[in-house]
């Protein structure tokens, strides 16, 4: 059917009751990592790794070569780390079954379940070894955007909105350098490993009380605004992906960068739901305060899953 064309996961915020109420517009992705090619080949690396213990090991042999961040990241603001990489990095360990039973509010998962405690475990990890710049709590998104553009750090991990950021705003040198690849696998992890973060945002939807040729209309004009069309002149015209996934177009008139991130979309990425698009927003409230207390270790992950619990118990059923 129709729904078979559009690029999977990308109905979830609009399903219930199996459902649909809605067709997407646009395609975001908020977990990609950015990295600086010619920086990683120069610690021994063809391409960034797709084992984390390669990515830590790689960190060492940054710092001793005095490059400021492995991974630079901005989360003064609290969602970045949240929203761009553990979106995907607890999916990786949960699986996407338990992030849809949390954004259900079926009761079946919990945030204090083994999965999602690992993954707080290694996010702290992560901090702790000092993979990212020093300041990551006290500089903004855009910021840590600006020091991988600069050169400064090896890689960042962003959304969609960092491929133009990156066109608009790095060195040549590090334009020309930078290549994307997913967030690596976790070991005994539940996840799909082609998996990231992501969906839409913006869907249109007819109004059930039309009839006859202003139905017809309405339905002509939804297909126009999401359909296979225009999802071809997206990328062909702008370097965006849309909805539906169109397969091999071409993007030669467009930056490296650009050409990267449509095709490593398009060679078959799965989404998995992004946090705080649909999980319930005082959940997400207590768990993007406590990342911030997560990474620079004042709050241990056992007792960050709890707090998160305790908001999503406060939330109810849906």
């Amino acid at each position: 059917g129709i729904k078979d064309k559009y690029r999977q996961g990308i109905f979830d915020p609009v399903t219930s009751g199996g459902k649909i109420y809605g067709m997407p517009t646009q395609y975001s992705v908020t977990c990609l990592v950015f990295y600086n090619s010619n920086l990683w080949k120069s610690v021994g690396y063809e391409q960034f790794p797709d084992k984390w213990d390669d990515v830590l090991a790689a960190s060492k042999k940054f710092k001793a070569k005095g490059t400021p961040a492995t991974i630079a990241l901005g989360n003064k603001d609290k969602w970045p780390f949240e929203s761009t990489i553990l979106s995907c990095l607890g999916d990786r360990f949960t699986g996407t079954d338990w992030t849809r039973s949390i954004i259900a509010r079926d009761g079946k998962s919990k945030f204090t379940d083994d999965g999602f405690v690992k993954a707080l475990q290694f996010s702290q990890k992560l901090a702790k070894s000092g993979l990212f710049n020093a300041d990551y709590n006290a500089i903004t998104d855009e910021q840590a955007s600006t020091l991988y553009c600069q050169g400064k750090a090896a890689a960042v991990i962003d959304g969609f909105w960092d491929v133009s950021y990156i066109n608009a705003n790095a060195s040549d040198e590090v334009k020309k350098a930078t290549k994307l690849a997913l967030l690596p696998a976790v070991e005994g992890g539940k996840g799909d490993t082609k998996a990231t973060s992501g969906g839409a945002g913006w869907f249109i939807a007819e109004n059930s009380s039309l009839e006859g040729e202003k139905k017809k209309a309405a339905e002509k004009f939804i297909m126009a605004m999401t359909g296979e069309e225009y999802s071809k002149n997206l990328t062909a015209k702008y370097g965006l992906i849309g909805p539906v996934n169109v397969g091999k177009t071409d993007t030669s008139k467009f930056s490296n960068v650009t050409q990267d991130y449509v095709n490593l979309i398009n060679g078959g990425v799965t989404l998995t739901p992004i946090y705080d698009i649909q999980m319930d927003s005082t959940v997400i409230d207590v768990m993007n305060t406590g990342l911030q207390d997560l990474l620079n270790g004042s709050v241990q992950p056992a007792d960050l899953a709890k707090q998160i619990q305790d908001a999503q118990d406060k939330a109810g059923a849906k």
